[in-house]
């Protein structure tokens, strides 16, 4: 049979000649280069966790320390105030809202000594001209929508000599509407 080269004469192929040697060179070559790697980051590792490990324990005496000194007492419980204070003024009523609408229901005839305020509703003591001026009043205290309801727990002849009149005390239990700060939206 004839041999028949279909490939060109121009065309020859480049071979590289690497030798076992050479090949074994570069393999040993890539093996040191992880190795250093490795060593290189373990060497890091260490003296990152001997750093955290310093820290901490700097972090640890330096609380201890705080922990005894009085002064640091004294700013733990005066920041424990003020978090107990912003929680009462965060449920407070917003007397500017509920006084300034509920003054409109006030009659003339009857003057308020005292307002006071707790377990949710609002106390209010005071002198009126007489009885029906009480009534009246509780009739439009009632009619106010900021209101959820409206008590009287006393009504007396007033016996003192310089005031004549009926003293009365009046609880009121003011809607939840009524009591949220409508300044808190505005910018």
């Amino acid at each position: 049979m004839a041999q028949i080269n279909f490939s060109s004469g121009e065309i020859k192929k480049e071979r590289l000649a690497v030798s076992g040697k050479i090949s074994l060179i570069i393999s040993l070559t890539v093996i040191l280069i992880v190795i250093a790697t490795y060593l290189v980051l373990a060497i890091l590792n260490k003296s990152e966790i001997a750093k955290k490990e310093k820290l901490e324990n700097l972090y640890s005496e330096t609380k201890f320390g705080f922990e005894n000194n009085p002064q640091y007492v004294e700013m733990v419980n005066f920041q424990n105030k003020l978090k107990i204070l912003s929680q009462i003024a965060g449920d407070h009523f917003y007397w500017n809202n509920f006084l300034s609408e509920i003054s409109q229901y006030i009659l003339p005839e009857v003057y308020l000594k005292e307002i006071s305020a707790g377990s949710g509703k609002v106390s209010m003591k005071g002198l009126a001209t007489n009885f029906e001026a009480i009534t009246k009043q509780l009739q439009l205290l009632q009619s106010y929508s900021g209101v959820e309801s409206v008590e009287l727990i006393r009504a007396a002849e007033n016996t003192g000599q310089t005031e004549g009149g009926i003293t009365f005390e009046i609880d009121v239990i003011p809607a939840k509407s009524t009591l949220v700060n409508k300044n808190e939206n505005k910018i």
